[in-house]
């Protein structure tokens, strides 16, 4: 049985999809500013968007009501074994979801000005990238999961099936990407729904979301050389065997993390 979910009772879901999405958008807002400033203001400005635009809005509503923010939102310590296989399963999706992405970009190939504001995110120095990787592992990843898996994902639970409500989740999430990225994004959110499904812990989804992104940039910074609009990349030399491994090493992860569902013997 899913936990309660107590802002939802008290406050009618239309309203808190709205200020859901209206958090989002905030977010969004308050970061345009800062695109055209030097790296280490944009990953401020990033951090300061996730803290005003939604963490602050959703903690203030809680407040309101008498709701402890860490249980409406259900913020719990992860278990360790659970919380190793999840950071694997998501290593295990790099190779499919950059085969995926690079097939989607060979057709719609993403905007140069935005793979120039990408590139950009490297930094001219390591406290430039420092601050763009606190900003795009930490903020990004806590405040989307907590409007994506966080907000929405707790409404519409209250209204469709565990796998419906993943479904809309994961759609949700994709439209708000670039369309190069939507399938691979798509993918993403239907991993992030489920652990939150089955886990019942937004640490977990926002775990995945944080390692996700850590090793996008990892990659991002160790490449010096102009972002290639054909979205090349090396794991499409073998893509079958690629996918086929990365499947294979996802379902082992995905057996631990499921089975943490459900006991206590990763505590």
């Amino acid at each position: 049985m899913y936990r309660s979910d107590r802002l939802g009772a008290r406050v009618n879901n239309w309203l808190l999809l709205l200020i859901g999405g209206l958090s989002f958008l905030l977010y969004e807002f308050l970061q345009a500013p800062f695109y055209d400033l030097a790296t280490a203001w944009v990953g401020l400005g990033i951090i300061l968007s996730a803290v005003a635009g939604v963490v602050m809005p959703f903690l203030i509503l809680c407040q309101r009501l008498g709701i402890p923010f860490r249980v409406q939102f259900q913020f719990e310590r992860p278990r360790v074994l659970a919380g190793l296989a999840v950071t694997a399963a998501t290593l295990c999706l790099i190779p499919p979801l950059e085969i995926l992405t690079a097939w989607v970009g060979a057709y719609y190939p993403p905007d140069p000005v935005y793979l120039e504001f990408m590139a950009s995110l490297r930094g001219e120095s390591w406290w430039d990238f420092g601050v763009v990787a606190v900003a795009v592992v930490g903020a990004v990843a806590l405040a989307e999961e907590l409007i994506f898996r966080g907000m929405f994902f707790r409404v519409l639970l209250r209204h469709t099936p565990g796998a419906v409500t993943v479904v809309l989740t994961a759609l949700l999430f994709a439209i708000v990407h670039p369309l190069y990225a939507v399938p691979g994004v798509v993918v993403l959110g239907l991993f992030f729904g489920l652990l939150m499904l089955r886990l019942q812990n937004l640490t977990y989804p926002i775990l995945a979301h944080a390692v996700w992104n850590l090793a996008n940039l990892v990659v991002l910074k160790s490449t010096e050389n102009a972002l290639d609009p054909e979205m090349t990349t090396p794991f499409s030399e073998h893509a079958v065997l690629w996918t086929l491994g990365s499947a294979a090493a996802f379902a082992l992860c995905g057996w631990i993390w499921w089975r943490a569902g459900e006991e206590d013997a990763f505590a």
